[in-house]
């Protein structure tokens, strides 16, 4: 089985095209194609970019921005940038649009696979998986080979085998018997490792590959929509910097 999995989105209507385009060019084939979250927050086009997920992915998983676009959760905590983008998206979010994000479940579940937004272990409580001992604690609770998640924007691999974890990250991955693995996928919309390339992924079930798929989009057609919707220009920036 072939499966594209892509994330956290926010509402990056141009980056969302390029993915879409790319998967259809180069991967019409696949099986699977799985949304992980964070439709919504920070850009300029929530209504479109749901839109195009409702229609192109066959499961969708709720994100943390899209938890408390549907007031699921409070978000007082988030910075100041993020929380004034969830009050633009609930002001501008149709009820169609709506309804889709508030139904999404929190997590999917093959044989051998979980996708999952934030952490397989208590995925509502959001938790970052950016380090080897926060990957240990997750492994030793992990019952499937592998889990897909997004939530951090950064692209990395951690790899269990035996009692050894390591970090990976290049363009082609091929997992050996008896490794499990936590995938972060990236971020199609908003990349913070430095790289302003829309990010997403394709893995091959039967050959435990993972191919990361980095593409230039119009960051320019983005960062105008985030200024002129009267979102903060700080969220427009931070588009050229990948951060």
């Amino acid at each position: 089985m072939k499966i594209v999995i892509i994330s956290d989105v926010h509402g990056n209507l141009p980056a969302l095209e390029i993915v879409i385009d790319d998967i259809n060019e180069n991967f019409s084939n696949v099986d699977l194609k799985v949304n992980l979250g964070d439709i919504v927050g920070y850009g300029a086009f929530p209504n479109e970019c749901i839109e195009i997920i409702k229609n192109e992915f066959d499961i969708s998983i709720m994100g943390n921005h899209d938890y408390a676009t549907c007031d699921l959760m409070k978000y007082d905590f988030f910075n100041p940038f993020a929380k004034e983008a969830i009050d633009f998206t609930k002001q501008n979010i149709s009820e169609k649009s709506r309804k889709f994000l508030c139904d999404l479940p929190l997590k999917y579940e093959t044989d051998n696979i979980i996708f999952v937004h934030a952490s397989p272990v208590f995925p509502d409580n959001w938790s970052y998986i950016l380090t080897k001992d926060a990957a240990k604690v997750v492994f030793l609770l992990l019952e499937k080979d592998f889990a897909f998640i997004g939530h951090s924007h950064y692209p990395t691999v951690f790899v269990q085998k035996d009692k050894e974890i390591i970090t990976k990250y290049s363009e082609n991955i091929i997992f050996k018997k008896g490794e499990k693995a936590i995938i972060n996928v990236g971020s199609v919309g908003q990349p913070r490792d430095r790289d302003s390339r829309a990010c997403y992924t394709v893995f091959d079930t039967e050959k435990n590959e993972l191919i990361y798929r980095r593409l230039e989009y119009d960051i320019s057609k983005a960062k105008e929509a985030i200024i002129t919707s009267g979102l903060p220009e700080y969220l427009a920036n931070r588009l050229d910097r990948g951060k």
